[in-house]
């Protein structure tokens, strides 16, 4: 389709057909290939023709977040997240929806002729359907980082530029280069703007000489390691959550495929029923140990939280898939058939000595120690809640949780003789790999009794803790291997240690991706051409330069001719071809704009009547409206209409009545002046992002030796002056840092100035450092590095009393590389900004202005700043205040929309005000700010148009 058929339309008159049909797939072209203009209707008419042809339902590509009409409870539509056979007791038949310009619509239906059904898919298919990943992973290697970074740097030309599924294709190619190498590198990215990032990551990491670097979250790495690493597996237990379908794992992989289609789980059962969760989480557990096994990725210890411990044993060679799966099943059994809730759980903020001295008689005991500041507690409910309240009157953090009964606790011994009955017919084999118990917070020793171990576990406490401390030295990547995230966050909060979260079973497989990376940069014999086995790729040419079709809104404007009247005209490069009118001069502007309309539209011009409106009844969408009006003016001697678009809807005499009076009061042109071809192609090239504020770790890097002068420029009365030039002289390098307060006003602006000064004048190896406490000015230090982009440039924004605001300072300082920017809480959780893709759904926006709220807006009085004004208004009942410089008295378009708003019940104020005097803002806004109250947000539109 083109413009997007209607849903609502289609849903009715899909449930027309009567009770019981079945949802018919939907899907979009454009999602497919992009928006192809006309050519829409025709390449949805291929796809529904192919589909018939193969008996396939391809999958719905681009339905990120389906709208609500696909995901009630009985929908008449669906997206498919993958492809599918088509049903056998279903017809062949297939709808095409094309909504065009000017309200052409079209809704053609076929039907297939097949005779014989399909039974299933052929080889070629499965591998079609099996090679779409949302993210790939791009490997690098070179002999040295010179030669690392040349190859960056060429990739850097084009990579923003790739379509989705050149990705593939270049991820592909550039395994099949890796070589003995001494610097390898990984990129993990969903689309070409991460990757186009991750390889700008690198870039500064090697101008900056870093050597090691590993960013889990941005799925970048770097390193120099010569010996394979030494890796753990971290065993998530019960908690994780349950993918029952294997989800992308299980269409991506056959061994994950073949895994799931043997156990069978079921897809309707409760979310919390012990009997289906740990049987599933195992099995993810497992379907990720296939995996790994098959890229080359081992390990050398693992640890199991609690029922992960069942999946380490296998792990190590004691326990086969079959006796996995049949202990977890049995194990979750003998959890459900505990009956009515035994008891409560709750996860205390506090070490496990702080949280022992809570406890009392015995009836509440700790469960589990997952973090040195994060311990479990497990017992009857009425006494679990006492020690609650007791922890809350010390200022400890609770959190209940959601659970049936009292785990790792006695009251839970009920289900240990039916696990013990289960252990006692299994067959055990020698431990072959390290072990970290969680039950002992050891290593196994060969002599140990596994199935004693197993049965106690259930009563026992999880001793994650002290199995991270015996398991942590020499490994240089943790990877969890298992569903959801679990484990990583509590590895985090125990050790500094690079650790990364396949959520197995998942829907995608960025954490797997981003493992293998991890893995393949500290020197792990990676089997990288697994990554494309059984997928559809194509050659890539890596020193291919693109070309690209050129959109005219993007290109600079061209200077003007001086002399306008020249003797031959030239047709702009790129304009489109027309039929040539025979239009003398003394051709009537209505007949001439008849016979441009029956040639473009390919009707007698008997047909085209004084009255015909342009789109209504001739259907001509708006842009060939405006290349026809420009046509014409051209052909009349006229200068062009400004807005030749307003005329889409006039009818014929109408725009040829518009067209004399132009002629008239725009004075005429020498005839042979070639008038600019109006901007055709004109769409939404524009797509809108927003800043989000990520946690990311500091980065590790080693300390400078440089040394260096370090000035501090701040308010005479600001806390941290002295603590901070202390501390950044004993951190040595050199710089300047500019301190602001915590309500910064325009006094304050000479510190920045005299800041940027002291910096321009010494740019040779120092740094710029802003520290700000939720202030507004990291503006002015992007600008400052944009200019002076080789000045390493901090921003920090953190609580001003905070005690360790000074050493949050200092390690920003000598982690910096280039531009960075980061904020702390008060719990000292660092985050960073990261630009993300804007959902343009509906239910998605948050606005974050209302009645309370004023919004000054520049060049607010017309154009797109005023209807954009309008709309806030409308939607949150924002106050406005609008700055113009025409009076309203004097501009008909400016009263117009004044007397619009005014209409609509809006709260606004208009004041005459240019916005490039100082002055003049200045008094509007203390004017506004008497009447109305402090400005809470500012949009600003004003601007002249220079063509």
């Amino acid at each position: 389709h083109d413009r997007g058929p209607e849903l609502q339309a289609l849903s009715t008159a899909r449930r027309e057909a009567g009770n019981g049909v079945p949802p018919a797939a939907i899907g979009s072209v454009k999602a497919n290939i992009g928006h192809t203009k006309a050519a829409a209707g025709v390449a949805g008419l291929i796809k529904a023709t192919m589909a018939l042809y193969r008996q396939s339902l391809p999958p719905t590509t681009g339905c990120e977040a389906p709208h609500p009409l696909l995901t009630e409870a009985a929908p008449a539509l669906r997206v498919l997240r993958g492809g599918a056979c088509w049903p056998a007791d279903l017809p062949l038949r297939a709808g095409v929806s094309a909504m065009g310009f000017g309200g052409i619509n079209t809704h053609l239906v076929l039907e297939g002729i097949a005779t014989e059904r399909c039974g299933g898919w052929s080889v070629r298919e499965r591998v079609l359907l099996a090679s779409a990943q949302d993210a790939e992973l791009f490997l690098l290697g070179a002999q040295d980082a010179e030669a690392l970074q040349t190859q960056v740097e060429h990739l850097l030309t084009f990579a923003a530029r790739l379509s989705r599924a050149e990705l593939t294709d270049l991820a592909a190619q550039l395994a099949k280069t890796i070589d003995a190498c001494d610097i390898r590198a990984a990129v993990v990215a969903s689309n070409p703007i991460e990757l186009a990032s991750g390889f700008e990551t690198l870039r500064s990491w090697l101008a900056n000489r870093v050597t090691t670097q590993l960013d889990i979250r941005a799925g970048v790495f770097l390193s120099t390691s010569a010996a394979p690493p030494r890796i753990g597996f971290l065993f998530p237990g019960q908690g994780s959550p349950m993918h029952l379908s294997g989800g992308a794992w299980h269409r991506r992989f056959s061994c994950v495929q073949a895994l799931y289609t043997q156990v069978k789980f079921p897809t309707d059962c409760d979310g919390r029923s012990t009997a289906v969760a740990q049987p599933a989480i195992v099995t993810a557990s497992m379907a990720a140990l296939r995996v790994l096994h098959s890229l080359g990725v081992t390990a050398s210890i693992a640890i199991g939280h609690s029922l992960g411990e069942l999946t380490a044993l296998h792990w190590a060679g004691v326990l086969d898939e079959q006796a996995l799966l049949r202990i977890a099943t049995v194990r979750g059994k003998a959890m459900m058939k505990l009956g009515s809730s035994t008891g409560a759980m709750v996860s205390i903020g506090a070490g496990q000595d702080d949280v022992a001295a809570l406890l009392g008689d015995g009836s509440v005991v700790i469960a589990g120690v997952n973090t040195p500041r994060q311990t479990v507690v497990s017992g009857e409910a009425s006494a679990v809640a006492e020690i609650v309240a007791q922890a809350r009157t010390r200022g400890l953090s609770t959190v209940t949780l959601p659970v049936s009964h009292a785990f790792h606790s006695p009251l839970v011994s009920s289900a240990i003789p039916l696990l013990a009955e289960q252990l006692a017919r299994e067959i055990f084999h020698p431990v072959q790999r390290t072990v970290v118990s969680t039950v002992t917070g050891a290593p196994l020793t060969p002599d140990q009794d596994l199935r004693t171990l197993l049965a106690d576990q259930v009563t026992a406490p999880v001793r994650f803790t002290e199995a991270v401390a015996a398991a942590a030295e020499g490994v240089g990547l943790w990877i969890e291997i298992g569903p959801g995230e679990v484990l990583s966050g509590l590895l985090r909060e125990c050790i500094d240690m690079p650790v990364v979260s396949l959520d197995a079973g998942g829907p995608s497989l960025k954490g797997l991706l981003q493992a293998v990376g991890a893995a393949f940069v500290l020197g792990a014999p990676i089997h990288h051409e697994v990554l494309f086995a059984e997928r559809f790729t194509r050659p890539f040419d890596l020193n291919w330069q693109p070309r690209f079709l050129t959109n005219p809104c993007e290109l600079a404007p061209q200077p003007e001719i001086a002399d306008r009247c020249r003797a031959e005209a030239i047709p702009a490069s790129g304009s489109l071809e027309t039929r040539r009118i025979d239009a003398r001069p003394s051709t009537a502007p209505v007949d001439l704009i008849r016979q441009l309309v029956a040639a473009r539209t390919e009707l007698p011009i008997s047909a085209v009547h004084d009255d015909s409106r342009l789109l209504g009844d001739l259907h001509l969408n708006s842009i060939t409206v405006a290349q026809l009006v420009a046509e014409a003016a051209r052909h009349l001697g006229s200068p062009p209409p400004v807005a030749p678009t307003d005329y889409a809807d006039a009818t014929v005499a109408g725009a040829a009545q518009a067209l004399e009076e132009l002629a008239r009061t725009g004075g005429t042109s020498c005839g042979t002046t070639e008038a600019p071809e109006p901007l055709s192609g004109v769409d939404a090239w524009i797509r809108p992002f927003m800043i989000a504020w990520l946690e990311r770790p500091l980065p590790r890097r080693q300390r400078t030796t440089e040394t260096g002068v370090w000035r501090v420029i701040a308010p005479s009365d600001y806390p941290l002056t002295a603590s901070l030039q202390q501390s950044l002289n004993r951190a040595g390098g050199g710089g300047v840092v500019v301190c602001l307060p915590p309500e910064p006003d325009a006094h304050h602006v000479s510190l920045l100035l005299e800041g940027a000064r002291a910096v321009w004048a010494n740019r040779e190896g120092t740094r710029f450092v802003l520290v700000q406490h939720g202030g507004s000015a990291a503006a002015f230090a992007r600008t400052l590095h944009l200019e002076m982009p080789e000045v390493v440039t901090c921003v920090v924004d953190l609580p001003m009393d905070h005690p360790h605001a000074s050493a949050w300072v200092v390690a920003e300082v000598h982690a910096a590389v280039g531009f960075v920017e980061a904020r702390y809480d008060a719990a000292g959780t660092r985050r960073e900004p990261r630009l993300r893709l804007l959902s343009m759904n509906e239910e998605d926006v948050q606005l974050p202005l209302g009645p309370n709220d004023v919004l000054v807006v520049t060049g607010g009085g017309k154009g797109i700043a005023a209807e954009c004004a309008f709309c806030l208004a409308r939607e949150t009942g924002v106050r406005l205040v609008l700055l113009g410089r025409s009076q309203p008295a004097a501009d008909a378009e400016l009263a117009v929309n004044l007397k619009r708003m005014a209409a609509a019940g809006i709260d606004f104020r208009y004041m005459a005000a240019d916005v490039t005097d100082a002055e003049a803002v200045r008094v509007a806004l203390c004017e506004v700010k008497t009447t109305l109250g402090p400005v809470t947000a500012l949009l600003h539109g004003a601007g002249t148009n220079v063509l």
